[in-house]
């Protein structure tokens, strides 16, 4: 994700060439990283809109990429509809909070996790 780590016990010299060696490939790593986390956050909200939730989050520790996750809003986007006939998705999604996650669900704190997998065709 465009980070570099080095142990605090790491002598200088070391952390000077890991600087060298990876410095230019991981600013290039964040900055594709941060791209890709903006176009998430777009077809985040566009869902979140298309659907009338009160919120669209991911379960980042249930392992979902942000590939999987782009996937899922976009099939949530095509399965949305209206609210007016013919129905999709939205009539039934009004006011929820939705978590994109791994399995389907309702957490404790009321949000309902879908698989980012979800087939909805």
């Amino acid at each position: 994700r465009g980070v570099l780590m080095a142990s605090v016990a790491a002598p200088l010299e070391n952390v000077l060439s890991l600087v060298q060696t990876y410095g230019q490939e991981a600013a290039e790593s964040r900055f594709n990283f941060e791209s890709q986390r903006k176009a998430l956050m777009m077809l985040m909200d566009e869902a979140k809109k298309s659907l009338g939730l009160v919120s669209l989050d991911v379960d980042w520790h249930s392992g979902i990429s942000d590939e999987q996750a782009m996937a899922c809003c976009a099939n949530l986007i095509a399965a949305s509809g209206s609210l007016l006939p013919p129905r999709g998705l939205a009539p039934l999604t009004q006011g929820l909070h939705l978590c994109i996650s791994v399995e389907y669900g309702v957490r404790s704190d009321g949000a309902m996790t879908l698989p980012h997998d979800l087939n909805l065709t």
